[in-house]
Protein backbone atom coordinates (compact mmCIF):
# COMPACT_ATOMS: atom_id res chain seq x y z
CA UNK A 1 0.00 0.00 0.00
CA UNK A 2 2.93 2.44 0.69
CA UNK A 3 4.56 1.67 -2.44
CA UNK A 4 0.88 2.44 -4.04
CA UNK A 5 0.22 5.98 -2.13
CA UNK A 6 4.08 6.84 -4.06
CA UNK A 7 2.51 6.00 -7.30
CA UNK A 8 -0.21 8.79 -6.60
CA UNK A 9 -0.97 11.93 -8.60
CA UNK A 10 -2.66 14.42 -9.79
CA UNK A 11 -5.07 13.11 -12.84
CA UNK A 12 -7.57 13.59 -15.55
CA UNK A 13 -9.99 10.70 -16.59
CA UNK A 14 -11.66 11.33 -20.00
CA UNK A 15 -14.13 8.92 -21.60
CA UNK A 16 -14.88 9.53 -24.95
CA UNK A 17 -18.48 8.20 -26.11
CA UNK A 18 -19.50 6.88 -29.44
CA UNK A 19 -22.63 8.62 -29.09
CA UNK A 20 -25.21 9.80 -26.80
CA UNK A 21 -25.15 8.57 -22.84
CA UNK A 22 -27.90 8.25 -20.66
CA UNK A 23 -27.14 9.54 -17.57
CA UNK A 24 -28.37 11.80 -15.34
CA UNK A 25 -26.98 11.53 -12.18
CA UNK A 26 -23.37 12.03 -11.23
CA UNK A 27 -21.46 9.47 -12.80
CA UNK A 28 -18.73 8.72 -9.52
CA UNK A 29 -14.95 7.20 -10.77
CA UNK A 30 -14.92 5.59 -7.92
CA UNK A 31 -17.85 3.64 -8.26
CA UNK A 32 -17.08 2.77 -12.16
CA UNK A 33 -13.88 2.03 -10.63
CA UNK A 34 -15.40 -0.38 -8.25
CA UNK A 35 -17.89 -1.90 -11.49
CA UNK A 36 -14.52 -2.83 -13.08
CA UNK A 37 -12.66 -4.63 -9.99
CA UNK A 38 -15.97 -6.70 -10.10
CA UNK A 39 -15.52 -7.34 -14.22
CA UNK A 40 -11.97 -7.90 -13.76
CA UNK A 41 -12.40 -10.47 -10.92
CA UNK A 42 -15.86 -12.20 -12.25
CA UNK A 43 -17.08 -11.43 -8.71
CA UNK A 44 -20.81 -11.78 -8.42
CA UNK A 45 -23.08 -8.31 -9.09
CA UNK A 46 -24.19 -7.47 -6.02
CA UNK A 47 -28.28 -7.21 -5.91
CA UNK A 48 -28.62 -6.12 -2.33
CA UNK A 49 -26.23 -3.81 0.51
CA UNK A 50 -26.14 -7.05 1.82
CA UNK A 51 -24.30 -8.80 -0.78
CA UNK A 52 -21.58 -6.03 -1.35
CA UNK A 53 -18.11 -6.97 -0.10
CA UNK A 54 -14.93 -4.48 0.22
CA UNK A 55 -13.88 -3.32 -2.54
CA UNK A 56 -10.63 -1.47 -3.19
CA UNK A 57 -9.84 0.88 -6.09
CA UNK A 58 -6.54 2.65 -7.50
CA UNK A 59 -7.79 5.99 -6.07
CA UNK A 60 -6.01 8.01 -2.83
CA UNK A 61 -8.78 8.72 0.21
CA UNK A 62 -9.20 11.60 2.19
CA UNK A 63 -7.41 11.28 5.87
CA UNK A 64 -10.60 9.76 7.22
CA UNK A 65 -11.14 7.26 4.79
CA UNK A 66 -14.51 7.72 4.49
CA UNK A 67 -14.22 8.81 0.46
CA UNK A 68 -11.58 8.65 -2.31
CA UNK A 69 -10.13 11.64 -3.60
CA UNK A 70 -11.97 11.72 -6.76
CA UNK A 71 -14.70 14.34 -8.60
CA UNK A 72 -17.75 13.32 -10.48
CA UNK A 73 -17.67 13.22 -14.30
CA UNK A 74 -18.02 16.75 -15.76
CA UNK A 75 -19.09 17.48 -19.47
CA UNK A 76 -21.21 19.82 -21.55
CA UNK A 77 -24.76 19.23 -22.87
CA UNK A 78 -25.25 20.79 -26.78
CA UNK A 79 -28.72 19.21 -26.92
CA UNK A 80 -31.15 16.40 -25.04
CA UNK A 81 -33.23 14.27 -27.17
CA UNK A 82 -36.15 11.74 -25.78
CA UNK A 83 -36.51 8.08 -26.70
CA UNK A 84 -38.86 6.10 -25.90
CA UNK A 85 -39.18 2.21 -25.18
CA UNK A 86 -42.34 0.61 -26.79
CA UNK A 87 -43.96 -2.86 -25.54
CA UNK A 88 -47.13 -4.26 -27.06
CA UNK A 89 -48.73 -7.78 -26.95
CA UNK A 90 -48.30 -8.99 -30.31
CA UNK A 91 -52.09 -9.64 -30.45
CA UNK A 92 -52.14 -10.44 -34.12
CA UNK A 93 -49.81 -14.04 -32.78
CA UNK A 94 -52.58 -14.44 -30.00
CA UNK A 95 -55.47 -14.11 -32.51
CA UNK A 96 -53.34 -16.97 -34.95
CA UNK A 97 -51.99 -19.08 -32.02
CA UNK A 98 -55.15 -18.93 -29.54
CA UNK A 99 -57.82 -21.07 -29.09
CA UNK A 100 -61.34 -21.79 -28.52
CA UNK A 101 -61.22 -21.25 -24.64
CA UNK A 102 -59.26 -17.62 -24.27
CA UNK A 103 -61.87 -15.43 -25.33
CA UNK A 104 -59.97 -11.73 -23.50
CA UNK A 105 -56.45 -10.66 -23.58
CA UNK A 106 -56.11 -8.39 -20.60
CA UNK A 107 -54.01 -5.13 -21.41
CA UNK A 108 -54.13 -3.27 -18.50
CA UNK A 109 -51.59 -5.60 -16.12
CA UNK A 110 -50.36 -8.20 -15.99
CA UNK A 111 -47.72 -10.18 -18.61
CA UNK A 112 -49.94 -8.68 -21.55
CA UNK A 113 -49.37 -5.00 -20.38
CA UNK A 114 -48.19 -2.37 -22.95
CA UNK A 115 -46.03 0.37 -21.97
CA UNK A 116 -43.89 3.48 -22.99
CA UNK A 117 -40.84 4.43 -21.50
CA UNK A 118 -39.00 7.68 -21.71
CA UNK A 119 -35.61 7.80 -21.60
CA UNK A 120 -33.62 11.30 -22.22
CA UNK A 121 -30.38 10.87 -24.04
CA UNK A 122 -27.48 13.58 -23.73
CA UNK A 123 -25.72 14.23 -26.57
CA UNK A 124 -22.39 15.54 -25.69
CA UNK A 125 -20.03 18.76 -26.52
CA UNK A 126 -17.41 16.64 -28.35
CA UNK A 127 -18.89 13.44 -26.79
CA UNK A 128 -16.75 13.60 -23.52
CA UNK A 129 -16.73 13.13 -20.11
CA UNK A 130 -14.20 14.31 -17.83
CA UNK A 131 -13.18 13.36 -13.87
CA UNK A 132 -10.46 14.75 -11.67
CA UNK A 133 -8.28 12.49 -9.16
CA UNK A 134 -5.68 11.61 -7.35
CA UNK A 135 -5.07 7.63 -8.12
CA UNK A 136 -2.26 5.60 -9.46
CA UNK A 137 -2.12 5.79 -13.48
CA UNK A 138 -1.22 2.90 -14.93
CA UNK A 139 -3.71 1.12 -12.42
CA UNK A 140 -6.28 3.41 -13.63
CA UNK A 141 -5.59 2.97 -17.45
CA UNK A 142 -5.97 -0.90 -16.66
CA UNK A 143 -8.76 -0.93 -14.89
CA UNK A 144 -10.86 1.44 -17.46
CA UNK A 145 -10.17 -0.78 -19.91
CA UNK A 146 -12.65 -2.93 -18.30
CA UNK A 147 -15.64 -0.68 -18.86
CA UNK A 148 -17.03 -0.33 -22.25
CA UNK A 149 -20.31 1.56 -21.65
CA UNK A 150 -22.11 4.38 -18.99
CA UNK A 151 -24.43 5.23 -17.75
CA UNK A 152 -27.95 3.59 -18.27
CA UNK A 153 -29.65 1.82 -20.94
CA UNK A 154 -26.08 0.01 -21.77
CA UNK A 155 -27.60 -2.69 -23.43
CA UNK A 156 -29.16 -1.24 -26.11
CA UNK A 157 -25.41 0.59 -26.67
CA UNK A 158 -25.88 3.98 -25.80
CA UNK A 159 -22.76 5.44 -23.41
CA UNK A 160 -20.47 3.32 -25.43
CA UNK A 161 -16.94 4.52 -24.67
CA UNK A 162 -14.02 4.80 -27.78
CA UNK A 163 -11.62 5.52 -25.45
CA UNK A 164 -10.00 6.72 -21.85
CA UNK A 165 -7.62 8.77 -21.44
CA UNK A 166 -5.70 9.31 -18.11
CA UNK A 167 -2.86 12.27 -18.03
CA UNK A 168 -1.61 14.33 -15.60
CA UNK A 169 -3.44 17.92 -15.15
CA UNK A 170 -2.66 20.79 -13.03
CA UNK A 171 -3.67 21.15 -9.31
CA UNK A 172 -5.60 24.27 -7.73
CA UNK A 173 -6.64 24.81 -4.08
CA UNK A 174 -8.96 21.93 -2.91
CA UNK A 175 -7.87 19.42 -5.69
CA UNK A 176 -9.73 17.34 -6.96
CA UNK A 177 -13.29 17.56 -4.66
CA UNK A 178 -13.75 21.05 -4.06
CA UNK A 179 -13.20 24.30 -6.94
CA UNK A 180 -14.58 27.85 -6.37
CA UNK A 181 -16.07 26.95 -2.98
CA UNK A 182 -18.06 24.36 -4.69
CA UNK A 183 -18.46 20.51 -4.75
CA UNK A 184 -17.61 18.55 -7.30
CA UNK A 185 -18.49 15.01 -5.68
CA UNK A 186 -20.67 14.40 -2.67
CA UNK A 187 -19.06 15.90 0.46
CA UNK A 188 -19.78 16.27 4.63
CA UNK A 189 -20.90 19.83 4.69
CA UNK A 190 -17.85 21.03 7.12
CA UNK A 191 -15.41 19.99 4.39
CA UNK A 192 -12.90 22.65 4.02
CA UNK A 193 -13.22 25.00 1.31
CA UNK A 194 -17.08 25.17 0.74
CA UNK A 195 -18.72 28.11 0.18
CA UNK A 196 -22.12 28.18 0.77
CA UNK A 197 -22.65 24.64 -0.86
CA UNK A 198 -25.59 23.31 -2.90
CA UNK A 199 -26.89 20.17 -0.50
CA UNK A 200 -28.30 17.33 -1.24
CA UNK A 201 -29.00 13.92 -0.27
CA UNK A 202 -26.70 11.00 -1.26
CA UNK A 203 -23.92 8.50 -0.50
CA UNK A 204 -20.03 9.77 0.22
CA UNK A 205 -18.78 6.67 -1.16
CA UNK A 206 -20.57 3.48 -3.56
CA UNK A 207 -22.20 1.71 -4.04
CA UNK A 208 -24.36 4.81 -4.63
CA UNK A 209 -27.47 3.01 -5.35
CA UNK A 210 -27.73 1.88 -1.62
CA UNK A 211 -30.22 4.93 -0.82
CA UNK A 212 -30.47 3.26 2.73
CA UNK A 213 -26.79 5.27 3.33
CA UNK A 214 -27.72 8.70 1.73
CA UNK A 215 -27.09 11.62 4.76
CA UNK A 216 -27.28 15.61 4.05
CA UNK A 217 -24.25 16.65 1.87
CA UNK A 218 -22.80 19.06 0.09
CA UNK A 219 -22.98 18.32 -3.51
CA UNK A 220 -22.06 19.26 -6.89
CA UNK A 221 -24.05 22.11 -8.47
CA UNK A 222 -23.71 21.12 -12.29
CA UNK A 223 -22.59 17.94 -13.82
Amino acid sequence: MAEQRERMSALQVTATLSGAVCAHRPLHLDGLLAYAVVLRDEMPMALTAEECVPIEVPLAKEPAERFHLASIGFCNVERNELRYTNRRPPLEQYQTLGNDKIRTCKLSGGPNKGYRIPAELRHLEEDQIRWFCVGDEGELRALLSFITHIGKRRAVGWGQVTSWSVGHCATWDGFPVVRGGQALRHLPLDWPGLRDPAQGFGSLTYPYWDHLRDELCAVPRHH
